[in-house]
């Protein structure tokens, strides 16, 4: 709701006399009396930063309220921070994803006393990600307006359930970021850090009398929850809402959003609720008059802004003329207002009131519409002077009367509106310019070219379209201006505003807005959820300039980032739509990209759905690859009826894409469909020629042939393009999948790498070389093929390792299937069975080797050897590259980090697991360990460890997220919770900041600003940190140091980063040691690792050092072979039998058993 007087008048008629007195005094804040409370910080602060909750959940103690990813940050009183500075109580909500249709909203409800009242609350609103602050202040400034989104609200509920009807409502909008009070830099930073305050210049009414003129000065702004809590703690960004209770009343106080904007942001602190007076008649006449007044004043701002605003093609005399409406419209409102005031009737008031509402509402609306009809007259008059189609006379002819009858209106009445006569002009306007593109000669398929409606369609200033050529030998699309077709000077591709220093800005006239309504303007909209998102920005790539996502985190769970714009002024008829497209991401995880049409009925057309490396076949490299312009994708819709002259145009991806060369064609009302689907076809058999096997041409060929011509009208032409759509998207995934098929190359290699396994392999070999002649030879036996061939590969190295066991039953088992596998192809079902059989025998050589006969459960026998890459130190990632782990498997969101000393990490991330599976083990007890930590939330605090405490250990803290696991393949399952970080009592630091080389900022107290850091002992003063050498300036206790938390008069130290985690566990080992003990029953497949239950925003899970240890079991006095059981009390004593049971003297070499015992006989 806008104002908060809107349903005021429903409450009139309850006016009598109370039954009892309010308590509350006037004029100070009464919220405290009234049971309004604020973020407990004595209480743990488990939300913060939690991004996981979809559900309503409580923020704190005392409000409550629903959204994803909102819940930013927290700051409590006296949260000790930067270099010592103390915060004070803030939070925030950062829009970072959207549930369904929930937006994010939190409140208390009260019970309050008839009165009235002022809310006040200090709050701050972006209305723009933080990479466009400045963009969204210069618009804030240049306008005095912004997308009013935030809102203070309060409802009046007809119960004390906050979800009970709403009575009553009044809301008033957050302050916009740029309504900066402060001239102080309060939140600053030895750095460039995003958390300190940004600036800006505004001229101030403060006159100065030497220069005459009025004074400039920088105002300051918070860019972090830190930053607003500073500003709040010096008074500024109050927001205040009167509201007026006419009876005893349940109020739900809070914050709320009204719209999704990308990565906007608001911050809140303190609240207060001052009591003005019990509602008498005389109050609330007194508080009409006041909602009158503002509602003038808003109106009579408006009629300025309007006033004051420029055009380019709008003289001046017109724009006057609106102002003067408005002010005619403001003297009427003062006459009855007049009226009221004589009656003093508050039904008059509120009639008065209302239509002040309704005319700011109709001159916004109205000023907005100025600059579209602008807009649409330098648009159509650089199409009179940039083109030449028959029309051309008679266009400049309608042009100019229209702009001239426009101009020369200098008065309006309550019969002649100045919004209804704009929206006449510019219908008038867009016929013109229809009527006259279509009198350009249609091309060889009907299509009349459109573009010129379209608002900068290659994302660059007119002067600067690009054109079709040749460049290397491939057709491309490139960039007029010299400067900017250098590709290899540029570098790469990248944010546009990053590049353009020293060159021709040549997009300087283009802005991606975040307002849904505008028109012939391009606009971002983010309709998705559970992804971390920039928004769109001009982005230079392949030697055009397009939109593009800066960056985000991965695929979307559902819905797509979109570019868009509205399209106005198109004759009646037919369009279809054209854009170049290239798409980032990775295709077999379903990422997708394409361009759409929708008109006013919601009827919509898209482009067949492309997908990253596909549409470019025939290279190898397709996707974010600077030098290859050709990488560019042609995309086209279908065509699509317009009946109101109004278009929805766009691109749309569930990952990174960039957009650029929209294209829109007209057909008139009756399309040449036959054309169309010629043309269509003709595109769908050049795309596949890249098909290679039997089967996908013909599929292919079989939807071609559906297409019988010719056809009439446009029912059949949907059809037929749904089969030619079918074809291509059928292509594509074949074009996947023959990039994966590498099956031949696996087998070559084997061969290469082991000639005696050519017998075993050549089958397979041979089956995948002619893969694709056979007549019903598809794509989809790639994938199985694929997957045959790594088994191979993964037997054949099981094959070689079995072969160094000097074992009887071994060999005659490699034997028996070398014997198969050389005779025909095995399945991959086959190949895991023939691994498992050589699995069990071999851990039981191994178990045996390693002494396991000998273990008890005082003495275990270290098996860690069954292990793959139990320490990580094969396949270790550098730096921060995330990657996956040799011998492991991660089903958790974007694997693992691993640097620094081979520990690995899992941060904030999903839920699942980490781990590896081991065939075949042999029946016993044993017990699996890890050092490893968790911790539940973004960091330690003294409030989690003092709940630890309390809850007395991992199996009673309610935040045991994490464990180290075992599951068998008989179905058991084995866990026990890791450590929490809070378990940790450490008091002596192992990770602490030591600065070897810095440099001084000698504008604050000759700190060092940018540090080499090393570790501390036990390493050495002067090792530095691998692949760390430089951090911005910290405070000790910040990260990647130590945190150090306070506990009942006690330091604690806690690691926070990777190596941190390695330094403190090098001391103290034991401290981090996770176990758990298991049992496998027979033959058992087993799972072991770490796994995760739950999602929990930057939680954090490091481990390393996997051991595996035997404790006890049968196997060496009853082994299940399968063919002869051999154990002490069927062989003789002093007898030496082999594993099948066959009785063998001293020259047998390999595992024996004598005495009831297994040994090896060398």
């Amino acid at each position: 709701m806008r104002k908060l007087y809107t349903l005021i008048l429903a409450f009139v008629a309850s006016m009598a006399v109370w039954a009892q007195e309010s308590a509350l005094p006037t004029g100070v804040n009464v919220a405290g009396q009234l049971g309004m409370k604020d973020f407990d910080s004595s209480q743990p602060w488990s939300l913060k930063g939690d991004g996981s909750v979809k559900e309503n959940r409580t923020f704190g103690n005392y409000w409550t309220g629903q959204g994803i990813n909102f819940l930013f940050d927290y700051i409590t009183d006296g949260d000790n921070l930067y270099d010592g500075r103390e915060g004070y109580t803030a939070a925030g909500f950062y829009g970072d994803g959207k549930i369904e249709d929930d937006l994010p909203e939190l409140h208390q409800v009260l019970k309050m006393p008839a009165g009235y009242y002022t809310i006040r609350v200090q709050a701050i609103y972006r209305d723009a990600t933080g990479q466009k602050t400045g963009e969204c202040i210069s618009n804030y400034l240049k306008t005095n307006s912004y997308k009013k989104n935030a809102w203070v609200y309060a409802d009046i509920l007809s119960s004390s359930d906050p979800n009970s009807e709403v009575v009553r409502d009044f809301s008033k909008a957050i302050r916009h970021m740029g309504s900066a009070e402060s001239t102080e830099n309060l939140c600053t930073w030895p750095s460039d850090d995003w958390r300190k305050d940004g600036s800006f210049k505004r001229i101030t009414d403060e006159y100065d009398e030497e220069t005459e003129e009025y004074v400039e000065k920088t105002f300051y702004y918070p860019s972090s929850i830190l930053g607003a809590s500073m500003h709040f703690k010096k008074g500024y960004y109050w927001n205040e809402l009167d509201i007026l209770l006419t009876e005893d009343s349940y109020v739900k106080i809070g914050l709320k959003k009204t719209d999704y904007i990308v990565e906007d942001w608001l911050c809140w602190g303190g609240w207060e609720i001052i009591f003005n007076g019990e509602p008498t008649e005389d109050v609330q006449i007194k508080f009409a008059q006041q909602e009158y007044t503002r509602e003038k004043e808003e109106l009579e701002a408006l009629k300025n802004k309007i006033a004051n605003s420029k055009f380019k093609y709008l003289n001046n005399s017109f724009v006057q003329a609106i102002a003067s409406a408005v002010d005619d419209d403001i003297m009427t409102s003062d006459d009855a207002y007049n009226d009221a005031e004589s009656s003093k009737s508050l039904d008059e008031y509120m009639k008065v009131i209302k239509n002040e509402t309704r005319l700011i509402e109709y001159y916004e609306e109205n000023l907005q519409f100025l600059g579209h009809l602008d807009f649409l007259i330098g648009k159509s008059k650089k199409l009179s002077e940039n083109s030449e189609h028959p029309g051309l006379s008679d266009f400049i002819a309608n042009l100019n009367a229209i702009i001239s009858e426009i101009n020369s209106k200098a008065l309006f009445d309550e019969e002649d509106r100045p919004m209804e006569f704009c929206q006449a002009e510019f219908a008038k306007l867009a016929k013109a310019r229809g009527d006259y593109l279509d009198t350009q000669e249609a091309d060889e398929n009907g299509a009349k070219d459109f573009t010129a409606v379209i608002n900068h369609p290659w994302f660059v200033n007119d002067e600067y379209e690009p054109v079709y050529g040749e460049e290397s030998g491939d057709l491309a699309w490139s960039l007029q201006e010299p400067t900017w077709q250098d590709r290899s000077a540029l570098g790469g591709p990248g944010n546009y505003s990053s590049k353009k220093e020293d060159r021709t800005d040549i997009a300087s006239d283009v802005t991606i807005y975040i307002d849904k309504t505008v028109k012939n303007q391009w606009y971002e909209n983010m309709d998705f959820t559970d992804a971390h998102i920039t928004g769109m920005v001009l982005y230079y790539q392949a030697g055009l300039v397009g939109a593009c996502d800066g960056w985000h985190s991965n695929a979307f769970g559902s819905g797509s980032e979109q570019i868009c714009q509205n399209v106005l002024g198109l004759p009646s008829g037919y369009y279809s739509l054209k854009a170049l497209l290239r798409g980032n991401g990775d295709n077999w995880n379903g990422e997708y990209h394409n361009i759409f049409a929708t008109n006013s009925l919601g009827e919509t057309v898209t482009s067949p759905v492309g997908q990253p490396d596909s549409e470019y076949p025939n290279s190898a490299e397709y996707g974010w690859n600077e030098q290859r312009p050709y990488a560019y994708v042609e995309h086209k819709t279908g065509i699509i009826h317009v009946p109101d002259g109004q278009l929805l145009i766009g691109g749309q991806s569930s990952m990174v894409a960039n957009y650029t060369g929209f294209r829109l064609f007209f057909y008139g009302e009756e399309p040449p469909v036959n054309n169309l689907i010629a043309e269509d076809i003709e595109e769908v058999k050049k795309a596949a020629e890249v098909l290679t096997f039997k089967g996908d041409k013909a599929y292919v060929e079989e939807q071609i042939a559906k297409c019988v011509l010719p056809i009439e009208g446009t029912a059949m032409f949907e059809t037929y393009r749904g089969y030619l759509n079918s074809a291509r998207t059928y292509i594509n995934a074949a074009t996947i999948e023959m990039k994966k098929f590498n099956a031949i190359d696996t087998y070559t290699a084997i061969v290469a790498d082991n000639p005696a396994a050519e017998d075993m392999v050549t089958p397979a070999l041979n089956y995948a070389s002619k893969l694709g002649e056979g007549e019903n030879d598809t794509y989809k036996l790639i994938d199985a093929a694929v997957k045959t061939a790594n088994k191979y590969k993964e037997y054949i190295n099981a094959y070689v390792d079995a072969q160094k066991y000097d074992d009887a039953d071994i060999k005659q088992t490699l034997a028996d299937q070398k014997a198969a596998i050389s005779q025909k192809m095995q399945t991959v079902e086959q190949l895991t069975s023939y691994i498992s059989d050589l699995a069990r025998p071999i851990k039981v050589a191994t178990l045996t080797a390693l002494g396991a006969a000998d273990a008890t459960e005082a003495s275990p026998v270290d098996v860690t050897s069954l292990i793959v890459n139990p320490t990580f130190e094969a396949g270790n990632q550098s730096q921060w590259d995330k990657g996956t782990t040799t011998g492991w498997t991660s089903t958790i969101s974007s694997q693992t980090n691993e640097y620094s000393r081979g520990n690995v990490e899992i941060w904030n991330q999903g839920n699942g697991s980490f781990s590896q599976k081991l065939i075949g083990m042999p029946a016993g007890i044993y017990e699996l360990s890890c050092y490893a930590l968790y911790r539940d939330n973004t960091a330690v605090t003294a409030d989690l460890v003092k709940a630890y405490n309390e809850a007395g250990g991992e199996e009673n803290w309610a935040n045991h997220n994490a464990e180290l696991f075992v599951k068998t393949s008989l179905g058991n399952d084995f866990a026990s919770y890791v450590k929490g970080i809070e378990a940790l009592k450490n008091t002596t630091p192992t990770f602490t900041r030591v600065a070897t080389a810095f440099e001084y900022d000698e504008e604050n107290n000759n700190e060092p600003y940018e540090t080499e850091m090393t570790t501390s002992a036990p390493e050495g003063e002067g090792e530095d940190i691998p692949s760390v050498t430089k951090w911005t300036h910290v405070a000790l206790g910040s990260y990647p140091f130590d945190t150090q938390v306070e506990v009942d008069g006690t330091t604690y130290c806690y690691p926070a980063s990777m190596y941190g985690f390695y330094q403190c566990w090098k001391q103290f080992p034991n401290v981090y040691l996770n176990k758990v003990r298991f049992e496998v029953k027979e033959d058992e497949t087993i799972e072991i690792g770490l796994r995760k239950n739950v999602t929990i925003s930057e939680d954090w899970l490091i481990f390393d050092d996997f051991q595996l240890k035997y404790l006890s079991g049968d196997i060496f006095k009853n082994r299940a072979t399968g063919i002869v059981d051999a154990n002490a009390n069927q062989v003789k004593k002093g007898a030496t039998y082999n594993l099948a049971g066959q009785k063998v003297d001293a020259s047998y070499r390999g595992i024996v058993i004598k005495d009831g015992r297994k040994m090896i006989q060398k």
